[in-house]
């Protein structure tokens, strides 16, 4: 597991390398998770907060001056409502590899990705290793007192491992979108607290999420969406 900790390959067909075949089924795997519709809202505010020209320009990337090329969402005013909504559309509508997101430096849609990401890589080992692959051993449901909670995790559920990983994180992490000085964040969320057709489509995008990590609390109408009868036919 220490060797797997200390990979450094950004290639995540590489991520097992460092474990010996007969072995990967030993390795324990754990991550954590948050509410879905709230990593969603959060990762909508990083990526508006890196596409403004301030982060652009101090991060030496050209600021996009052909409208043409802009994302729909993107000439809607900055930090509206409407905004989002529009983003909510083409995010669901829109393939990632299609020119409504293009794949520029710092675009980071990535970000409003599936927490699911780390089963399919388990699937993937599944599929070539069989009962020798690796499971997924344990998750947190939420990030709330993560400094503490994470290590805690790991001391639970993988013996063995070196002690300093089961110590609380002493370093803070911050991102400079928290301060949500444009609004983005905050446009996100009052979307989202109308619980109407916009709020709806989020809770059906994150089914999946809801439903692997099955210890994370479901929203009253994320319940009432996945118990429509329209929606399960």
């Amino acid at each position: 597991m220490n060797d797997l900790m200390s990979h450094r390959q950004q290639d995540y067909n590489e991520l097992w390398s460092p474990i010996p075949l007969s072995k990967r089924n030993q390795t324990c795997v754990v991550t954590a998770v948050r509410d879905p519709v709230e990593h969603f809202l959060s990762a909508y505010n990083e990526i508006e907060f890196r596409s403004t020209d301030s982060f652009r320009s101090s991060h030496g990337v050209k600021t996009n001056t052909n409208n043409n090329k802009q994302r729909y969402y993107e000439r809607y005013e900055t930090g509206t409502d409407e905004r989002f909504e529009r983003y909510v559309s083409e995010f669901i509508w829109g393939a990632s590899s299609t020119s409504v997101f293009p794949s520029l430096p710092f675009s980071n849609i990535f970000h409003s990705f599936s927490q699911t990401g780390v089963l399919w890589l388990l699937k993937q080992q599944i599929d070539l290793m069989g009962v020798n692959a690796p499971r997924l051993t344990a998750y947190l449901p939420s990030i709330s007192n993560i400094s503490a909670a994470f290590p805690n995790l790991v001391a639970t559920n993988c013996p063995g491992f070196e002690e300093e990983f089961g110590r609380p994180f002493t370093k803070q992490f911050d991102h400079l979108s928290q301060n949500d000085e444009f609004g983005f964040y905050a446009a996100a969320k009052r979307v989202w607290r109308k619980q109407d057709a916009t709020s709806r489509a989020l809770c059906a995008l994150h089914l999946m999420d809801y439903t692997c990590f099955d210890l994370i609390p479901i929203p009253d109408l994320c319940q009432d969406v996945f118990s429509d009868a329209s929606f399960n036919e």
